[in-house]
């Protein structure tokens, strides 16, 4: 979320598109914490440890399947995987390995004037692992299998 607010032109996809993806998950967001807060979960805390509470107590088996809904299937996802994986190790394996695969999808983007830019400013993360990649020869992403995914 924090590329697609503050820095859209770093992700691979065009600018619209994360801008779109970004406005869609907001409206969506809070719309389930307004029904949310319209039935029952009332006097929950309004931080966002609360917020997320409310959030895994949403049903979500009207939204398997529908990719336009990505706020519910993070919840779904989230609870496969506190659900699935009862080893707390192996559970935070599974994201770390989720997390470092995402970063190498997301890191090489058309978009190099916006990596250097942010470089000469201290960078994002995203930027440092975008120029470690281009030394490596590694310039673009290779294609995706559905096996590949995690």
């Amino acid at each position: 979320m924090h590329l697609l607010v503050f820095a859209p032109n770093l992700l691979p996809d065009h600018m619209s598109i994360s801008e779109s993806i970004l406005d869609q998950s907001i409206d969506e967001a809070s719309k389930l914490l307004k029904e949310a807060k319209d039935k029952k979960i009332k006097g929950k805390n309004k931080k966002i440890e609360g917020r997320s509470e409310v959030l895994m107590e949403i049903n979500t088996d009207d939204y398997v399947g529908d990719e336009t809904r990505l706020v519910a299937q993070g919840v779904h996802l989230a609870r496969q995987l506190i659900d699935n994986i009862q080893d707390f190790t192996t559970r935070w394996k599974v994201l770390s390995d989720f997390w470092a695969e995402m970063m190498l999808y997301v890191s090489p983007s058309d978009d190099v004037r916006a990596h250097l830019e942010i470089l000469a400013r201290g960078g994002e993360f995203i930027t440092h692992l975008r120029a470690l990649l281009t030394h490596a020869g590694v310039l673009k992403r290779g294609p995706t299998e559905p096996k590949d995914v995690v």
